[in-house]
């Protein structure tokens, strides 16, 4: 009986160390945070009562820290603390039964669960200067004595605010302030946040575990605007990445006096700083593994500037720019920055070394273009072609997936996706799936148009909603663009029709796909539209006249003008000539008798007469079997517009031994003598004058010409 009491009791207590308390503060219950319906609508209440053991899970909202924990000094200092053995989730829809189970919990996502210092709820996004002077000066609080370990977790929050203007360990992480407590921080989106040190996450000898976590927005007006790291500690941070914060020194991240920090699989872009646009380090001694710089600017050291000893391996360095020293790395006098299988730019002022400072390259480095899918999209996975891919070393990374987590391994082959080499970068190029093998090329090239052959290898890639290639006078077209073709879903191969283009004009094209992981862009290819003059390509098809039997250009009887006569494609035209007209009495023929003859039974054949806009007040004279003059009744003008220009157009129905066959017998050949005439006795368009003076020379004509004027 004494053991089974024991048992019993030991039960019990084991039940007592492993409640779920749920928050949700739409929640209508008994506010006793034992389930969803009846959850707690307060964080803080879930933090009172939970100790190790325990979980909070947090359903999405918008959450303010409402307790000092006995600071005093007033609602600035409100703030959150994390708890040893204590899980905190949030993300939930309210219903789940399981962390798994949780789904769009990112920034702006239907179930983000905000926790925000933002205490009169009037912040602007992405200003850090507005309506901030009532925020708490910490969203979560960690000061030394806390002593929390890596069985404090906090996962999938967004967490936003804070300002850190104060004085002390108050001007320090706004977001997240961590002094010697080593927490595990995961699938966090940490923005907005102002500091003098650490925006986001400040963190004084504390060996932090951080992964899937996004930095973005988060300012300081001296270090860290990301995240700002003090004293001997190894925080280990993965799967993060670090966009557009901003700092004096290391934008992205800034380490001082002493962490030994290890990066993995991280990607910085568009962070902006005076001194390290993505990574500064003054006395720190980091390593960076298969992590991705690009798009990062400062004065000095536009990716990173080294003030201690920084080692790089499997890594991109590329793109990002300095106004001053060192697009890439600005390395400090005596401090050393080693790159192993990376990639970096090292063209002019990409390295700056200052005094001593150096360089050390031991193994397999390149410095070609790592050639990005869509780097202006701020998508940095590598393209088909990427000299980075298959370029690494195994044994430097044993992280089993790339940034984006499960279901995207690591070190895989280029064309397999099975077991293989691992790419440089924080992306592992996975056959198939990133789009795989899309190439396109450009054919049947004319003035105005051409065709994009793409061939498409998408086996594994996720559903594709949308694709068609896009086209531009400008380099790296984007979908933004209405110059683009959608053919589609599916993954087969295909063809798109570009149009609309201008002949003897400069054209960048690219194929791409939709899916749900973004846009994925074939290499650019570049090409020209054809430009003949008129008396090489009378039609402006971009095909030479010569090379085609049923199109013929020539001078016109006054030799100024071309006349293009273009028969059906199916036919033959031949002995095409021009000749003046004299003798058809009270007309005349400002360009002439074209004439003709067409092989066929019937056929319809267009007159372009280039120079001319118009044949308005004009009939069509043919010279019928009878050797006389009569108009034709089977004609029509019209303008087109042919290589830019507007083109006046006669367009004949002729039928083999009909009215306008010259031999009226039918005989399989069409014999066309004619053209547009003017009567004496009508209003001549002014432009028509030159060429009656010159074609016209007989007097009585042209005396009669000036008399009705």
């Amino acid at each position: 009986m004494k053991i089974i009491l024991l048992l019993l009791i030991s039960i019990n207590l084991f039940s007592a160390y492993s409640t779920t308390y749920y928050v949700n503060d739409d929640a209508a219950g008994a506010n006793n945070g034992l389930n969803w319906n009846d959850a707690y609508n307060s964080f803080q209440d879930a933090l009172d009562i939970a100790t190790s053991g325990d979980e909070i899970w947090v359903a999405a909202g918008t959450y303010k820290p409402s307790y000092d924990y006995g600071i005093g000094g007033g609602a600035r200092y409100y703030h959150f603390r994390m708890i040893n053995g204590v899980s905190i989730y949030g993300g939930f829809a309210g219903t789940e039964s399981a962390v798994s189970q949780r789904t769009d919990f990112g920034d702006g996502g239907a179930n983000e669960t905000i926790l925000s210092g933002d205490l009169n709820g009037d912040d602007i996004v992405n200003n850090q200067s507005t309506n901030k002077s009532e925020n708490v000066y910490h969203v979560f609080y960690h000061p030394n004595g806390t002593a929390l370990n890596n069985t404090a977790v906090l996962n999938g929050f967004t967490i936003k605010g804070g300002n850190a203007n104060g004085a002390g360990n108050d001007s320090y992480g706004a977001g997240i302030y961590n002094n010697d407590c080593d927490v595990t921080l995961s699938q966090l989106f940490i923005n907005n946040n102002t500091a003098t040190r650490g925006g986001g996450v400040c963190n004084i000898a504390s060996s932090i575990s951080l992964n899937s976590s996004t930095f973005s927005y988060n300012w300081t007006n001296t270090m860290g605007g990301g995240i700002y790291s003090e004293g001997v500690s190894t925080p280990f941070i993965t799967n993060c990445i670090f966009n557009n914060n901003y700092t004096n020194l290391g934008a992205g991240v800034f380490e001082y006096n002493g962490p030994n920090t290890e990066f993995k699989n991280n990607y910085f872009f568009n962070n902006s700083g005076n001194e390290g646009g993505a990574y500064g380090s003054w006395g720190g001694s980091s390593t960076f593994t298969n992590c991705s710089f690009s798009n990062n600017t400062a004065s000095n050291g536009g990716m990173g500037w080294i003030r201690g000893n920084t080692e790089f391996y499997n890594c991109i360095l590329f793109g990002n720019s300095a106004s001053n020293s060192g697009n890439e790395l600005y390395v400090y006098n005596g401090d050393i920055a080693t790159l192993n299988y990376s990639c970096y730019a090292n063209g002019i002022n990409d390295v700056h070394l200052d005094g001593t400072g150096s360089i050390v390259e031991t193994n397999n480095n390149i410095t070609s273009d790592p050639l990005f899918v869509d780097e202006a999209s701020d998508d940095y996975r590598l393209s088909f072609n990427s000299p980075c891919i298959d370029a690494g070393d195994n044994y430097y990374n044993s992280e089993t997936y790339d940034i984006r987590g499960d279901d995207y391994g690591r070190k895989l082959g280029k064309l397999t996706g099975t077991a293989g080499t691992i790419d440089m970068g924080a992306y592992e190029f996975r056959a198939g799936y990133d789009g795989a093998i899309l190439n396109l090329s450009v054919g049947s090239i004319l003035g105005e148009s051409a065709i994009g052959n793409v061939n498409l290898l998408a086996d594994g890639v996720p559903s594709i909603t949308s694709k068609g290639v896009v086209w531009s006078t400008s380099s790296n077209p984007t979908i933004a663009l209405s110059t683009r073709t959608n053919v589609g879903t599916g993954s087969s191969r295909f063809n798109s029709n570009i149009t609309n283009l201008i002949p003897g004009t400069q054209y960048y094209a690219r194929a791409y796909i939709v899916n749900s992981d973004g846009t994925t862009y074939s290499d650019e290819f570049s090409f020209e539209t054809q430009t003949y003059e008129v008396p090489i390509d009378g039609n402006q098809d971009k095909v030479k006249d010569e090379e085609q039997d049923y199109i013929t250009t020539l001078l016109s009887s006054n030799s100024v003008n071309y006349i293009s006569v273009v028969a059906p494609s199916s036919g033959t035209i031949r002995e095409v000539s021009n000749r003046q007209q004299t003798d058809d009495q009270h007309f005349i023929y400002p360009f002439g008798i074209t004439e003709f003859k067409i092989n066929a039974s019937q056929a319809e054949v267009k007159i372009y007469y280039h120079g001319i806009p118009s044949l308005d007040g004009y009939t069509y004279r043919k010279l019928f079997p009878d050797n006389t003059y009569k108009q034709f009744e089977n004609v029509t003008f019209s303008t087109e517009t042919i290589g830019g220009n507007q083109v006046a157009v006669a367009t004949l129905t002729l039928t083999d031994g009909g009215p306008g066959d010259y031999d009226g017998i039918v005989n399989g050949v069409i014999y066309d003598p004619g053209g547009p005439a003017l009567p004496i006795t009508a209003n001549i368009p002014i432009w028509d004058w030159w060429w009656v003076l010159i074609l016209i020379p007989s007097t009585i004509y042209i005396y009669r010409k000036i008399e009705l004027l």
